[in-house]
């Protein structure tokens, strides 16, 4: 271990040995100066030192040696100047992220192919094991892009990854850089949803899920530590609607389900509500999830609740936009079929379906009893059905009063070609020969915005 007696004196060293192509030298060079008792006082100096020593350590792709420097430096500056902390913890994610870049580029250049067909490997942590390691040795050119990916496109999305999970586990505790850990939890969903990581971003999900129960769980170990403020809760719960919405654009459904979940906790924990600027869009999102999973009545349940909460706004959306979000609702309400409350008081064995819905059902506060019926009413008794469009008024007044299923589609068709709205309507199942007057099961809608013209034939 080398002492030096100013930072400046290893900077300067870290300079030479670097320029003369001695880059393990400078590393540890530096390295020295971090870990040494002797400088463990913040000053303007240690902050290029470090700034150094991350750059030299992305160039190499060195995980731990940046880790562990991060750390030393966490310990120097984290009661004296925590925004040297923050601007050293972002200037580590930008080396990182345009190593990354550089390298894709590379490797488009090398092979001549895009982006999107070097990112069909599974597990950026998975190690390369020797068959695998003598297999790419022989391939020869039929194997160029596999060993493309290995010898490029791998390690820099590995060592990018590496450094946003480093970023979040350095700020996990620390209640001064809530929101560098909120943007760093957006950046590595980013980095998930571009790079097409889904395995990555189960990791991550699981990783900010220890983080919070980390901080809230009671230990008797750690009586003295502060539970997390109402501003902290908030900054989780912002995290986990960004979660959910990268879960739902990249379909990984089930992850979506225990985001839900989390967010559930969260609010339990909170003392204040949420902002409703957020729960707008996650009433939005949650509509999309239960859209996917074939649960008609959830989905209209959340997209009401995104129509009332949008509406409750101070910055409240445009008259166009309110219709349009209510037409939807009423829309959703409409398709879902006729089926038995979520509580089924007369069921007698135990159903693992049965059970799950009905505790999504708590969790969402949704009413236990809820129905295509109940739906309704409360669309109606909340004034919803007068904010939607007049086409949408219409259908319902068609749906809910008794008719012929046949006459029920002939006048849906006469409101489907005003050009408002796309009224695919489809029996799932034919009505019995002695109910002619049956209602129809099934009813798939949805609500459009006019659609432009055709254009004229040239002459």
């Amino acid at each position: 271990m080398q002492h030096f007696q100013k930072p400046e004196n290893a900077l300067r060293r870290a300079d030479e040995l670097y320029a003369v192509g001695q880059k393990e030298p400078a590393l540890v060079a530096l390295h020295d100066v971090l870990s040494s008792k002797r400088h463990r006082t913040w000053q303007p100096m240690m902050e290029e030192v470090m700034k150094r020593f991350l750059t030299i350590c992305v160039e190499m792709r060195r995980g731990k040696a940046s880790k562990d420097g991060l750390i030393q430096y966490r310990i120097i500056c984290q009661q004296m100047n925590v925004n040297s902390l923050e601007a050293v913890l972002r200037h580590f994610m930008q080396l990182a992220h345009e190593g990354a870049k550089a390298a894709l580029e590379l490797a488009e250049k090398t092979i001549s192919d895009k982006v999107a067909n070097l990112l069909d490997f599974d597990d950026l942590e998975a190690e390369e094991t020797p068959e695998s390691l003598m297999l790419a040795t022989i391939g020869g050119s039929a194997d160029s892009k596999k060993r493309t990916d290995r010898l490029l496109v791998t390690p820099a999305l590995k060592f990018l990854w590496e450094a946003y999970r480093t970023v979040l586990d350095i700020l996990r505790n620390n209640s001064k850089l809530e929101e560098l850990y909120r943007d760093t939890a957006a950046k590595a969903f980013e980095f998930c949803k571009t790079y097409k990581r889904a395995v990555e971003f189960r990791r991550l999900c699981e990783i900010l899920r220890n983080h919070i129960h980390s901080q809230t769980k009671v230990d008797p170990k750690w009586k003295d530590r502060e539970p997390p403020t109402p501003e902290a809760l908030q900054v989780h719960l912002e995290t986990r609607f960004g979660q959910l919405a990268t879960a739902v654009e990249m379909e990984l459904w089930q992850e979506a389900y225990r985001t839900v979940e989390d967010v559930h906790a969260l609010t339990l924990l909170m003392k204040k509500p949420p902002k409703p600027s957020s729960m707008a869009s996650y009433h939005a999102q949650l509509g999309q999830v239960f859209w996917v999973a074939g649960n008609g009545l959830f989905h209209a349940y959340s997209l009401t609740r995104s129509y009332a909460t949008a509406k409750s706004l101070k910055a409240a959306p445009s008259e166009a936009e309110l219709t349009a979000l209510a037409s939807r609702a009423v829309l959703a309400a409409l398709s879902v079929p006729p089926s038995s409350p979520v509580l089924d008081l007369n069921l007698l064995e135990y159903d693992l379906e049965h059970e799950k819905t009905k505790r999504m059902a708590q969790m969402l506060s949704f009413p236990s009893t809820a129905s295509r019926a109940t739906l309704l009413a409360e669309v109606v008794a909340s004034g919803l059905l007068e904010a939607a469009a007049p086409e949408v008024r219409e259908l319902h007044a068609l749906v809910e009063k008794k008719q012929v299923p046949l006459d029920l589609a002939a006048a849906a068709a006469v409101l489907a070609s005003r050009r408002r709205l796309v009224v695919p309507i489809r029996l799932s199942s034919p009505p019995p020969a002695n109910a002619p007057n049956a209602p129809m099961t099934s009813l798939s809608l949805s609500f459009a915005p006019p659609s432009p013209p055709p254009s004229p034939p040239p002459p």
